[in-house]
């Protein structure tokens, strides 16, 4: 990610923020940050407040203008198609050694059903220990896919679907692309379908 992508993240995060503020979480310096700033403006991507009649010690508020806020998106949405391309490698490399996916897929079974079969520990406990263990061999990957579900549910499920959906809810993406939102209980419902959890 370049510095101007990084600074128009930075001012995305705080919606405003002032030039100080902004050189902190940027890190970069003074100078720099007024020259890439000043480029930004120029583009239409910032706009800056306080500029008129301003003085030594008078703050400046920088602002993203809508369509800083659309290279924003452009440029997140950039990075994820990048990081899901080194999760793809990542995956087609697993893939290549299924013997050793599937030891490692075993190994975390054997864990959990350890932990499970234990009959000194708590239910809390046995919980948090499978928890515990799921996080060292899948962890990154399923916090990430969460975060994406939810952002998913949010953009694609109406308001009041999503505000009266009880427990959790399925994503369900065809061949098309066409993305469903199914509550759990309708999957219950549904004795026949196999949940494979991870």
């Amino acid at each position: 990610m370049d510095t101007n992508q990084n600074v128009l993240l930075a001012i995305l995060k705080h919606e405003k923020t002032t030039f100080r503020n902004l050189q902190k979480t940027v890190n970069i310096s003074p100078r720099t940050l007024r020259r890439h700033l000043n480029r930004l403006a120029q583009k239409k991507l910032v706009k800056e407040k306080g500029r008129q009649g301003w003085q030594r010690g008078k703050k400046l508020e920088y602002s993203l203008t809508e369509k800083g806020r659309r290279e924003c998106v452009l440029a997140a949405l950039e990075n994820i198609d990048k990081s899901l391309e080194v999760v793809d490698t990542i995956t087609v490399q697993m893939f290549s050694k299924p013997q050793a996916l599937a030891a490692r897929r075993e190994e975390a079974r054997h864990a959990i059903h350890t932990i499970a079969a234990s009959d000194n520990l708590p239910l809390e406990e046995k919980i948090r220990q499978t928890m515990k263990i799921r996080d060292v061999y899948f962890g990154t990957f399923r916090r990430s896919l969460r975060r994406m579900h939810l952002i998913a549910i949010k953009l694609f499920a109406s308001h009041a679907a999503s505000a009266n959906m009880v427990g959790d809810v399925y994503l369900l993406i065809n061949e098309n692309g066409v993305i469903n939102a199914v509550k759990e209980d309708e999957i219950l419902m549904h004795p026949n379908i196999s949940v494979i959890s991870m």
